[in-house]
């Protein structure tokens, strides 16, 4: 092959003494692109710099899958929430709240955390690894978000593909398991250092009693390199080990989901999504989420004490909410509904992060979760000393995000919710309906 033609085929950067690709052509692979996939129609190529050329099921030939088996995890809920059918190219995606993905697992994986399963047996193993899937299709979230202050658009699940439900764990999710069609320019994988300390840190928060999503396993390999960006380490491309984190959680549902939907599916498909929700809200607010442990500790009594437990470390409510009818409520009372529910949560969540030191340090609207959990620890931090401009993110210049900014951005959040769902109604008598709510 001519240069020319090669270089045709990568992006590369030169820096003063190493040459480095950026990127592969479609069917391509390895550090240098030298790979030529050879997969057959009805499978997909683990292509890109990272990649190894192997084959596997593609979600658009599920039928022919060979390693699908049975499971204790259940598909999300058909009748409330669409996904679309498509390859793992690039593309917006507007009509569907999702998009069918299978995972494609590390060569050579091996399980180095795995005691956090409901079940650590080989299916359960299997099924973190990404060896085999179940029965249904698996698939990727779609949402949209704004990114400090300025609406990003689609945004979607890059490198995360879910599983489905358990009825214990909630939503089963592994992120760093290949890329889907939100994946943009990246390679769909996850790096073993930012795996670690997000396993460490929901694990410390639950420790703490602040409520976060689970992290259950983290799989690794020997023989799978992923390359991340030079700035962090003085210029080099270094390879670093690739990780599936598996993660579980209600629902992952989060408040960019709403908002592009809003912006998107006014009405087909925004509706549903909210009733999804809620149901979910539901469920959740009927059951002791596990940070409570680190309340019950104490021992406290009475119905202050209960109320406390309930409200402040997501306690099992004796009460229903308006999310007990969720399946009943017209549209308007849905949003109020989830306005309500959701803003509660997320204040005791954003109480209990000052409380213990805690700071996000990227509470964008695409990582703040509907359901008052703690989700996406990529770049966080605890204070040793009280500093309120404290922030972990060296982006962060202006402090947007810091220690003492967490509770007013989170308001401002939960206000840009609000604002693309009132801009999602065209009559104005109904919109002023909507500000007189009780919620609002």
């Amino acid at each position: 092959m001519g240069k020319f033609a090669f270089l045709l085929l990568c992006t590369v950067v030169q820096s003063n003494s190493f040459t480095y690709f950026t990127g592969c052509a479609s069917s391509r692979f390895g550090p240098t692109c030298e790979g030529q996939c050879e997969c057959q129609v009805h499978d997909e190529c683990d292509e890109g710099l990272s990649g190894g050329g192997e084959c596997y099921c593609s979600a658009l030939h599920l039928d022919q899958c060979t390693h699908k088996s049975s499971t204790s995890l259940e598909p999300l809920d058909s009748e409330l929430l669409s996904f679309a059918y498509s390859t793992r190219s690039p593309r917006s995606n507007f009509a569907a709240h999702g998009a069918f993905v299978t995972p494609m697992p590390l060569r050579g994986a091996r399980v180095v955390i795995g005691h956090k399963l409901p079940d650590p047996t080989p299916l359960w193993l299997d099924l973190v690894s990404a060896q085999i899937i179940p029965m249904h299709a698996p698939y990727a979230h779609n949402y949209g978000g704004h990114q400090f202050g300025q609406w990003a658009g689609q945004l979607g699940d890059g490198r995360s593909i879910c599983l489905g439900v358990d009825p214990v764990l909630g939503e089963v999710c592994l992120k760093g398991s290949g890329p889907t069609i939100f994946s943009r320019r990246g390679d769909g994988r996850a790096a073993l250092a930012n795996a670690c300390r997000e396993y460490l840190a929901d694990t410390a928060l639950i420790a703490l009693g602040v409520p976060a999503f689970r992290s259950l396993s983290l799989v690794t390999s020997e023989q799978h390199d992923v390359f991340r960006d030079g700035s962090y380490s003085q210029g080099r491309r270094d390879a670093t080990p690739a990780v599936i984190l598996a993660r579980a959680g209600p629902s992952f549902l989060r408040v960019g989901s709403v908002q592009l939907m809003a912006k998107r599916q006014p009405g087909s498909g925004l509706e549903p999504m909210l009733r999804y929700a809620l149901i979910r809200l539901h469920e959740v607010e009927t059951k002791d989420d596990e940070a409570v442990r680190y309340y019950d500790r104490f021992g406290l009594e009475g119905a202050s004490a209960q109320a406390l437990r309930s409200q402040c470390f997501f306690g099992a409510s004796d009460s229903s909410s308006c999310a007990a009818n969720a399946s009943l409520l017209p549209r308007l009372d849905l949003f109020r509904c989830l306005l309500a529910r959701v803003s509660r949560r997320v204040a005791a969540l954003t109480a209990s992060w000052a409380a213990s030191g805690f700071v996000h340090g990227v509470l964008n609207t695409d990582n703040l979760s509907l359901f008052g959990s703690t989700i996406d620890l990529n770049v966080f931090g605890f204070i040793s000393r009280y500093d309120p401009k404290f922030t972990p993110n060296f982006i962060d210049t202006n402090k947007r995000y810091s220690y003492e900014n967490q509770a007013s951005m989170v308001k401002w959040d939960l206000l840009r919710l609000v604002l693309r769902f009132v801009r999602s109604i065209h009559s104005p008598k109904t919109r002023r309906t909507l500000w007189q709510g009780p919620a609002l």
